[in-house]
């Protein structure tokens, strides 16, 4: 099934039409205008937010709806704003859609022949023994405090 084929089942047929249509009087939506528009949202998808459409991740689905019915409304004229709304879809898939993604991530691979290996908690360089002669009167028996405390 295909981007058209989603946009066609999720927004109403009058919408459709009232975007696709060259001339006042058409009762059904121009498939091609339909097609062009989808073409262009894949194509946004791949460049601004680094994906390939899929219509079996819903995120991708919902995002490209959108993006169709937006582009839609560019490309006939009919909506106020709607360069600016489009680029804000445009905008939101870079900042949002990328983030959940793949956003091309380098998957960390190695061929280093070290290994990792367990670390082991060790107490910092400045609780070693040889701090003690610089603390007045230490008292390594007793209190922490090298003095005494009233009773």
């Amino acid at each position: 099934m295909a981007l058209a084929d989603r946009v066609t089942e999720r927004i109403p047929a009058q919408v459709l039409t009232a975007l696709t249509a060259a001339a006042p009087g058409t009762t059904s939506a121009d498939t091609d205008v339909l097609g062009y528009a989808c073409d262009d949202v894949e194509a946004d998808l791949r460049t601004w937010a680094g994906i390939t459409y899929d219509e079996t991740d819903a995120r991708h689905v919902a995002a490209a709806v959108a993006g169709v019915v937006l582009r839609l409304a560019l490309m006939k004229g009919q909506a106020e704003g709607a360069a600016q709304r489009y680029e804000d879809w445009q905008k939101a898939l870079k900042d949002g859609l990328r983030l959940v993604t793949h956003n091309d991530r380098i998957l960390a691979t190695t061929r280093s022949p070290l290994r990792p290996v367990k670390e082991t908690a060790t107490e910092p360089l400045f609780n070693a023994a040889w701090f003690e002669n610089l603390i007045p009167n230490f008292n390594r028996d007793g209190d922490s405090w090298p003095y005494e405390t009233p009773s």
